[in-house]
């Protein structure tokens, strides 16, 4: 007879790829990460560096200093902050199903407040150019432009 295997009920995996990135609006960061079967989300954040609490059991992040407040982010695998001041800020996540928490992501992201805001460029005839400076992640080669 085929051995079958189960889950264990009591574990539950921890979200990974967590990252934060500007969304283009001053101050403002979306910290995002993949989702983990059918769990809800809590985003940890403080601006204590949380070296030494990833992977690990969310009840210890109360020994950070500050502690970290926290953001119920429901089903959704991202949520968008308001960073209020020039310190860095730090991140950590963990998934819950039913009544059981993960540990922290296996790593933390940071991201400090902007006061600049994405514009854009525009050069004739509709093109516009982009480089690294704006945001880009590639570089156009000299003779390409992209059309809007």
């Amino acid at each position: 007879m085929p051995s079958v295997s189960f889950p264990d009920p009591t574990f539950v995996a921890a979200p990974t790829a967590l990252k934060a990135v500007a969304t283009g609006t001053a101050n403002e960061v979306r910290i995002s990460w993949d989702a983990v079967g059918t769990s809800t989300y809590t985003l940890y954040q403080t601006t204590d560096n949380l070296s030494g609490f990833e992977n690990g059991n969310p009840d210890n992040l109360a020994a950070a200093t500050p502690a970290p407040t926290c953001t119920d982010a429901g089903t959704a695998t991202s949520t968008t902050i308001v960073l209020s001041d020039a310190a860095t800020n730090y991140f950590l996540v963990t998934a819950t199903d039913g009544t059981i928490q993960s540990f922290t992501s296996a790593a933390q992201t940071a991201a400090t407040a902007h006061s600049f805001e994405f514009g854009t460029a525009t050069g004739t005839a509709s093109t516009v150019w982009m480089d690294r400076n704006l945001g880009a992640e590639q570089v156009a080669p000299a003779k390409l432009a992209l059309r809007v």
